[in-house]
């Protein structure tokens, strides 16, 4: 039987598509026409995503892959487009998030002679990935592919890179059929760590659970809504666990840290066990290390037991997939589980009211019509607009704390945030890949001025995408947080943090073929809202420029601060 070749470029995109990838966001240059783009069809998948800038594209993977819960795929050419791709990287390795970044490298006949664009892209990328690895010969190229899925999705997520030179991917291979990777590979905990971890709960008065992203990235919504309500536990979550209950159950006590509020931090203050869930309680999530509850004790589940202890020493420690800990805490405590959640209903009741008491304080408090327009009255418009399973980009800025503390997510997995780098921009780029990954669902984007007008670029990418995603931006024509800081800390000695220049972000939208808007007012907030999500149901993204004011600041951001 004749032997079959194809290019390496051929097997590369099989090995892709078979391996579930809807897109390839990237910016080709010329070297990625002979390892990728010649073998990639806009009619088929994977399907090219042409970004405007490098930087955007593992920013649009992370939306995708955290969404669909597959590694997203991103490439930059080689030399200057990968080194715009480290932030987006880095950000994906911060938050556990997989994905694969397929680039090219200089042709191997030019190495180390000086060639155009040469430089040490894998040393570059090896901190922080969990495999950086080059493809020198066509016959490992299926391998290695599949062997990056792998790494990518098992154990703690994260990203992988690889760099193919040209002739790699001109050159040819006999074609055999792919087998696609084994994904994800879950571990259990210890039975007697279950056994004792249980032993904690059941002693415990006031316990109380915090959701991480580990329940997000396992995918274990079902299993902690099912052990919270089996013992009546209140949940709380850290910004990346957001809506791994729905925040208008009975038992969701809000956020934990810089956006704690009223309910949360009572919550959290008389909690005499914490059982964190997929959470290594980072700087923001625990109030600079600071605010664990007096006298409790902690229960920590982590699938990386490298991050168990890293701030906080457990009493019990589970190192193992959340989704299978759960399971495996819901099964040991079935037999008690009434008694508890018995005992808990009237702490239940209190929180029931702190809920209430909470809710109606903000809506007093969003109902004001001063100017400029107060942040929590575009919450609130917000809120009313935006469907059940409505997905929430956040960005980072001084406006992340409202977004996360006063838009709800109803369905588990809905909210795309950063990772621990929080690169501004983050949220404009991921709506692109959030909207083009889930096209029937709503996309909202909250952010900045400051952060907008860094990847204000991409608009065109989702006119020509038809990603009709809605970029609302709090307009304070400064770089909000650190305005702040100068206030508070530096004597308010304010220094290139006011934006004196600020560009027409209607027009910059209509420019782009994006719907366009500018509000200064409180009463024209819903209605602008309104004619946004008309023109995203026609395809055509938006742009809200609410002029806001920078000045007003929750409680938690401020206490985190040390202010109140």
């Amino acid at each position: 039987m004749e032997m079959v070749c194809r290019e390496g470029r051929e097997v590369l995109v099989n090995a892709l598509r078979s391996e579930g990838v809807e897109f390839v966001f990237g910016l080709p240059g010329g070297q990625s026409v002979d390892i990728l783009y010649d073998a990639l069809d806009e009619s088929k998948k994977p399907v090219p995503i042409l970004v405007r800038h490098e930087q955007s594209a593992p920013f649009m993977a992370y939306a995708y892959s955290r969404l669909r819960r597959n590694p997203g795929v991103c490439h930059g050419t080689v030399g200057p487009g990968v080194h715009n791709m480290v932030a987006g990287i880095a950000e994906a390795w911060s938050a556990s998030i997989p994905i694969v970044a397929v680039c090219p490298q200089v042709s191997s006949e030019y190495e180390w002679k000086g060639a155009l664009q040469e430089f040490p892209q894998i040393q570059i990328m090896a901190p922080f990935t969990k495999w950086a690895v080059r493809i020198s010969d066509p016959d490992r190229i299926a391998w290695t592919i599949r062997r990056a899925f792998q790494i990518a999705c098992s154990g703690r997520p994260g990203p992988v890179f690889i760099e193919i030179p040209p002739e790699v991917g001109k050159g040819k291979t006999e074609v055999i059929e792919y087998v696609r990777s084994f994904r994800p590979l879950r571990t259990r905990p210890d039975r007697k760590d279950i056994s004792d971890a249980c032993e904690l709960i059941l002693k415990a008065e006031r316990p109380v659970i915090v959701a991480g992203g580990g329940v997000y990235l396992s995918g274990a919504f079902v299993e902690l809504r099912t052990f919270a309500e089996s013992l009546s536990l209140p949940v709380l979550t850290t910004a990346s666990g957001k809506g791994s209950i729905p925040e208008d159950h009975p038992l969701s006590a809000g956020l934990i840290g810089m956006y704690r509020t009223k309910v949360s931090r009572n919550v959290w203050n008389e909690a005499d066990l914490v059982i964190g869930i997929g959470t290594r309680f980072e700087q923001l999530e625990s109030g600079n290390w600071l605010w664990f509850p007096e006298k409790a004790k902690l229960i920590s589940v982590n699938i990386d037991a490298s991050e168990i202890g890293l701030n906080w020493i457990p009493d019990v420690a589970l190192v193992g997939d959340a989704k299978l800990a759960l399971q495996d805490l819901i099964e040991c405590l079935a037999a008690k589980a009434k008694k508890k959640k018995d005992e808990a209903m009237p702490r239940i009741e209190k929180l029931r009211a702190l809920k209430e008491e909470y809710e109606s304080e903000m809506l007093s408090a969003s109902s004001s019509e001063s100017l400029p327009i107060k942040p929590l009255k575009i919450m609130k418009e917000l809120r009313a607009l935006l469907e059940k399973d409505a997905i929430v980009c956040h960005e980072n800025g001084s406006i992340d704390v409202w977004s996360y503390s006063h838009l709800p997510i109803f369905e588990g997995g809905m909210s795309v945030m950063p990772g621990g780098q929080t690169c501004m921009g983050f949220g404009v780029a991921a709506a692109i890949g959030a909207k083009l990954s889930m096209p029937k669902h709503q996309v909202v984007c909250i952010t900045g001025d400051g952060a907008f007008q860094m990847m204000a670029k991409e608009l065109p990418t989702a006119a020509q995408y038809k990603a009709s995603a809605t970029w609302c931006i709090m307009d304070n024509f400064s770089l909000g947080w650190v305005k702040f800081s100068q206030k508070y800390f530096h004597k308010e000695h304010y220094v290139a943090v006011d934006f004196e220049v600020q560009p027409d972000f209607k027009r910059l939208a209509e420019a782009s073929k994006c719907h366009g808007e500018r509000v200064e007012r409180p009463g024209e907030v819903g209605e602008a809202l309104v004619r946004a999500f008309k023109a995203n149901k026609e395809g055509v993204p938006a742009v809200i420029d609410f002029i806001v004011d920078g000045s007003d600041l929750p409680p938690g951001f401020l206490e985190f601060y040390g202010i109140v």
